[in-house]
């Protein structure tokens, strides 16, 4: 079973190839707090004016989405060490859609701060390009892998 809560198998049939994304969206598996960070200071250059509300506001997110308003887990998540940060995060968010999560924190970071969205859950792509691959899930090389092949017979 999926993310999604719905039976989906991969398999081949004729010349059809059926893959199956694990962790419900691409964007699961590769935004993440640093990522949403760096891609608002890439937007909002050497605004640092913004810097602490960014923190303020993603922190307040994660508290509220990822740990269900328990402020012990949250806590305990950011005395971890950033390897350790990152392991806890993909465990929290693998069921949810981290598009959402992603969208909401740059809705809250425009109003409050005045400024334009920057971005929305059809720009979210554009943020791979910050994206250390090292953190990327084995299965991400898997399923791109199964696409060159269909692209590169």
């Amino acid at each position: 079973m999926t993310a999604d809560g719905k039976q989906h198998r991969e398999g081949n049939q004729d010349a059809l190839e059926s893959r199956v994304w694990k962790r419900y969206e691409p964007e699961n598996y590769f935004i993440s707090p640093e990522l949403l960070l760096a891609w608002a200071e890439k937007q909002m250059p050497g605004e640092d004016l913004f810097a602490k509300t960014r923190q303020r506001l993603l922190d307040g997110l994660i508290l509220e989405q990822v740990f269900d308003g328990s402020t012990v887990d949250f806590d305990n998540y950011q005395k971890l060490n950033a390897s350790t940060r990152k392991t806890l995060w993909r465990a929290q968010t693998q069921n949810k859609k981290l598009s959402l999560f992603a969208e909401e924190f740059y809705r809250r970071l425009a109003n409050e701060t005045g400024t334009r969205m920057l971005a929305r859950k059809g720009d979210l792509h554009e943020l791979v390009v910050l994206c250390d691959p090292a953190d990327l899930n084995g299965e991400v090389r898997e399923k791109l892998d199964a696409m060159q092949r269909l692209l590169n017979p």
